[in-house]
This record gives C-alpha cells, structure tokens and sequence, in this order.
C-alpha cells in the first residue's frame, strides 16, 4: 500500500510540475499523458469503436494517443481518451486474466479507475493497476509488443510487458 501512496504522489508531483506552468485556469485543471511501452516504442491507443491498442506515440493524428488523467480521490485515477472523452476501463468489470481492455464510459466504476505503482525507480516505470480486483495489471499479450496488439488485463508479474511509462504531455499538441 505505501508503494502505491508514494506512486500516486510522485506521480501527482509530475503532473503538478507540469501543469503548474501553464497560465489559464482551465489548462491548470487539466493533466495530459501517455501510457507508454517500457521500451518507449509505442503507447496505449485507442479507435472510435472503444478498441484499445499498441500505437504509434503520435499526438498529431486525429486519434492521438493521449489520456487525460483525472484523479479520484481515493489515490486512483480516470484515463480519458482525448479524442471522446471515455475511460479507459476492463471490459464489462471481467476479473479474469485476459480480460480486454477497452474505453467506455465514465461511470465512476472501479473497473475504470486505476492504481499507478511504480515498480522500477531507475527506469520510471509504472505498473497500472485496475482497482476492481486483486492482482491484476495492464498487459501486452504474450510480450509482442507491435503496433496493433490489443492490451488487456493479466496477472501482475512485472515483466516488460506490464511496466508502463506515464509521460506528461503538453496538449493540446
């Protein structure tokens, strides 16, 4: 537990420096990020039909692969796809490993709100946690980490295929 606190706090320390430099109130309100593979080669992304994928860390596409992170007062937080405004959440609340992953409305469920642990200080790598069930983390089947690969949730095991960087972006781009 005191992991996850000081996860959430670092994090919540980032996204503040990042948006403490903005000049408007409604830029201040909000925080921008990428969920991006270990390796930094690709990042979660998602397509109108609320399917959720490995892509390309573009931010000039008109599906970006950009969240808004909304923090909900228990240490977890929402991620809104940019492009619509749904969350990122685990299809219809399924606890099974291999559950899918997909966008959804923002319900307040707790299959649309995440933990953000950070695993790996060295490397800022965070794994993300769906707060509906014990033991769960946002995978990469089978390791392939390929733009197109559908994510999903799997047993927590810390693996690449599991660790995530959370990057602050300046948006709109």
């Amino acid at each position: 537990m005191a992991r996850i606190v000081r996860a959430a706090l670092a994090l919540a320390a980032g996204l503040t420096a990042l948006v403490g430099t903005t000049t408007t109130a409604h830029a201040a309100d909000k925080t921008y990020v990428q969920l991006q593979t270990a390796n930094g080669g690709f990042c979660v992304g998602a397509a109108p039909n609320n399917q959720t994928y490995l892509d390309l860390c573009h931010t000039d596409w008109i599906f970006p692969a950009v969240f808004e992170s909304v923090r909900i007062g228990d240490s977890t937080f929402e991620l809104r796809w940019e492009s619509n405004g749904d969350c990122l959440e685990v299809a219809d609340a399924g606890t099974a490993a291999g559950a899918g992953v997909r966008l959804g409305t923002c319900s307040g469920g707790k299959h649309t709100r995440w933990q953000v642990e950070l695993v790996d200080p060295v490397r800022k790598l965070y794994q993300l946690r769906p707060t509906h069930v014990e033991g769960r983390c946002l995978d990469i089947p089978n390791s392939e980490v390929v733009q197109g690969k559908p994510v999903r949730q799997w047993t927590c095991n810390q693996t690449d295929a599991q660790l995530w960087r959370v990057k602050p972006i300046a948006w709109p781009a």
